[in-house]
């Protein structure tokens, strides 16, 4: 990715840490081995993380932060605990609507979460410039799964349903659904007119109580879909080029996930 675009992701993820105040409860959703974590520290924050991966967790723990292993669907914290919540590239392996719910029910009313997420043009754009093969296969089976939870609110069997991609519109649905607002969004970069990653301010309003989603895709919003799977379509198979469909049956997961 061009050096460019990779200093103005940087640049929104800094912005998102700039959310939260010295003294703030901050949760990590996601945390990994606690970079964030250590930085949210070093801003004055009380920040605690959560992660599936124990070790993951392992290296989290050495920065003196509390760390809880759990999922996003099933967060460990009472209601209405937390000022913030950061949630960095962790929806791709959840249940969205879950997790989102989960997230807005930690909140404080007034509280602020920031959410980045990769979008199909991550996808799209390692299918044409990734050297590896497996990756490129990893960024397929990744379409292909998402067409078909967007679709029928279920993913493909085992390792091929491990990885969603996410869009503007589809998020914004589950932020409505859990009743959280959605402050700002930046999208940095684009790839053949997709966004890439996808930055969101989302807030919880202070009258508004929780609310449970589904994925299941209402019937008015069938046709949009099937035509952005035709498009998408069209791409990957100009990405792919001569790749031999063999190949896809031979693919492993190499690939870190932290669903349940």
């Amino acid at each position: 990715m061009p050096s460019g675009d990779r200093d103005e992701m940087h640049d929104l993820q800094d912005l998102c840490l700039d959310l939260f105040l010295p003294g703030m409860n901050v949760l990590d959703v996601g945390c990994g081995a606690g970079r964030e974590l250590e930085r949210l520290a070093e801003r004055g924050c009380r920040p605690v993380g959560i992660d599936p991966c124990d070790s993951s967790l392992t290296a989290a723990r050495h920065h003196q932060i509390p760390v809880h292993q759990a999922c996003a669907e099933q967060i460990p914290l009472p209601p209405a605990c937390m000022d913030g919540v950061i949630c960095q590239v962790t929806l791709p392996y959840t249940d969205e609507a879950r997790a989102v719910c989960e997230i807005e029910r930690v909140l404080k009313a007034g509280g602020a979460a920031a959410i980045s997420c990769h979008g199909s043009g991550y996808y799209l754009w390692r299918l044409v410039h990734d050297r590896s093969w497996k990756r490129r296969l990893y960024c397929l089976r990744t379409v292909l799964n998402t067409w078909v939870y967007r679709l029928s609110g279920r993913r493909l069997p085992g390792f091929w349903g491990d990885t969603l991609y996410q869009s503007p519109r589809w998020l914004a649905r589950h932020y409505r659904a859990a009743g959280l607002e959605l402050v700002v969004e930046k999208i940095a970069p684009w790839f053949l007119g997709r966004p890439v990653f996808i930055y969101h301010t989302l807030r919880k309003p202070v009258a508004v109580a929780g609310a449970t989603a589904t994925p299941i895709v209402p019937e008015h919003e069938e046709l949009r879909l099937l035509n952005e799977v035709r498009a998408l379509s069209a791409e990957v198979r100009s990405a792919l080029g001569d790749a031999n469909p063999a190949d896809i049956g031979r693919l492993t997961n190499d690939e870190h996930t932290v669903s349940c």
